[in-house]
């Protein structure tokens, strides 16, 4: 647990929506994954189907279960029940859960990106 936590230190530095009170998703690598946002016209909403972070079919979005972020063998992947660097979903520069299939993490530190998904924007994808 230690190892994903710590690979979004750095990056939060630099966040500039986390300095906003803004929920954020971060990939484990430090990226930047989208705004959580049920407002599906946000550009950077992770419920907008046309937009980078919401789209099934962007490289950038955890709900694209082939890329890097959302794929089933990536490491980093939130659909990878054995990623070892899966998403975060990140509320004021903290960690509040690991978005991930992994039903081996407490479920008070996981979220299913399929739930994440229907809780804030309402639908299944």
């Amino acid at each position: 647990m230690k190892r994903v936590l710590s690979a979004f230190a750095f990056s939060l530095v630099l966040l500039p929506a986390v300095a906003n009170a803004q929920a954020v998703i971060m990939g484990g690598d430090g990226s930047y994954l989208g705004l959580v946002s049920s407002d599906s016209y946000a550009e950077e909403s992770i419920c907008n189907k046309y937009g980078t972070y919401g789209s099934p079919y962007q490289e950038n979005s955890i709900f694209n279960q082939y890329g890097t972020y959302g794929g089933t063998y990536s490491e980093l992947g939130a659909y990878n029940p054995r990623a070892g660097r899966p998403p975060a979903l990140v509320e004021n520069g903290q960690v509040v859960d690991i978005i991930s299939k992994d039903r081996r993490l407490k479920p008070s530190l996981r979220i299913d990106p399929d739930m994440l998904r229907f809780q804030v924007c309402g639908e299944a994808l």
